[in-house]
């Protein structure tokens, strides 16, 4: 009896593991673009093929930060593991359900999973380091702008990196790792020093 008992909880879970599968795919076609008017499921209950959605990247920034970490490739892998898991859990048969033997369906999964969540950790630290790389670039450009400032006896009001070179301020003038553009911003009497990509610094 105790071990029928254990088979039954184990049934009991797998079916109802099914079940919240079927609503995470639901979810999950929603956050990939993939839901809508017109749209088919990600796994049709009686269709063995899955197809799988392109991911565009539009922003060529963007775009090259994705390359960088192959998060193309990572995203696809953890989208097809999913979904394989899911196929796997519909078309097995819960009336000969073994925990043990089922275990491993969950492995590259959970493999794809984390490898996964790293590509978006180092996007996020690749990010934020291009930023604050960009904030020093900036605080850089702004001591220039000022001795340049004291040397023409006037404000550059429209940053012009041509000026800074020619007084010989900057051997190279100051740039963002992230290719944006620097400007200068004048309102009410101050000065702000923009990046178009990064955001700004502002000088009084």
């Amino acid at each position: 009896m105790a071990r029928e008992t254990r088979k039954d909880r184990d049934l009991t879970f797998f079916k109802a593991f099914s079940l919240v599968a079927l609503g995470i795919v639901f979810v999950l076609s929603e956050i990939l673009g993939c839901g809508g008017d017109g749209a088919e499921p990600l796994v049709p209950p009686d269709t063995p093929g899955v197809s799988e959605p392109p991911i565009s990247l539009d922003a060529t920034d963007t775009r090259s930060i994705f390359d960088k970490f192959k998060f193309q490739e990572v995203h696809r892998e953890y989208q097809k593991s999913y979904l394989g898991l899911v196929k796997q859990i519909y078309q097995q048969d819960n009336k000969r359900i073994d925990v043990k033997e089922q275990r491993g369906m969950f492995f590259e999964y959970s493999k794809a999973r984390k490898n996964y969540q790293a590509a978006i950790q180092k996007i996020t630290d690749f990010e934020k380091d291009q930023r604050l790389r960009c904030y020093s670039a900036m605080r850089s450009l702004i001591l220039g702008v000022m001795y340049y400032d004291k040397k023409a006896k006037k404000k550059m009001s429209r940053y012009d990196p041509e000026k800074l070179l020619k007084e010989g301020i900057f051997p190279t003038p100051p740039t963002c790792p992230a290719s944006g553009t620097f400007s200068i911003i004048s309102r009410d009497g101050r000065r702000f020093f923009h990046c178009s990509i990064h955001g700004t610094l502002r000088q009084k």
